[in-house]
């Protein structure tokens, strides 16, 4: 296959943990913001009231939103690493992502290939690109790692196959 782009990188942690905290963790941080302060508010307003047991309630409810907002991202990265080396079975290996007639994706003994026109969304972050397929599934391509092709070159490109909307 003739392939006009590729991407060849090792996972960082500093990539993963970018991964779960800006875009699988993004909706629960924003509930859980928003629950924590309404939890707040209404622990307020129950103990002007001096109704100690709505209190209580929202006091409980106030701490679990923020431990769940606060502990999930760490525990789902943990969580995705686990299951890494668990299917790499303790190796680390070079994750190659090639883009022609469509996406293939290799690392290890693993190896996947979609369409573009599965690729709903793309989140630009700081240390990596990543495109997502799934609710939760998505390729992550490391901007500096481009093998072939640059990387400004393939911003252009993957908007025009996805016809993604920015």
């Amino acid at each position: 296959m003739n392939y006009k782009f590729e991407n060849r990188y090792y996972s960082t942690d500093e990539i993963l943990s970018e991964y779960v905290h800006k875009v699988l963790c993004r909706k629960l941080k924003v509930m859980g913001a928003i629950i924590a302060a309404a939890a707040l508010i209404m622990l307020f307003i129950s103990f002007l009231d001096n109704n100690y047991i709505l209190s209580a309630v929202f006091g409980v409810c106030l701490f679990i939103s923020v431990c769940v907002t606060v502990l999930s991202p760490s525990l789902m990265l943990k969580q995705l690493k686990e299951s890494d080396r668990r299917i790499h079975n303790d190796k680390k290996f070079e994750t190659v992502v090639q883009f022609g007639d469509n996406i293939s994706i290799s690392e290890g003994a693993f190896s996947l290939a979609i369409e573009f026109a599965q690729i709903l969304k793309v989140y630009s972050l700081k240390h990596s690109y990543v495109l997502m397929f799934g609710k939760n599934n998505a390729i992550i391509i490391n901007p500096d790692t481009f093998t072939l092709g640059t990387f400004e070159e393939f911003k252009s490109f993957i908007q025009s196959r996805c016809h993604l909307v920015k």
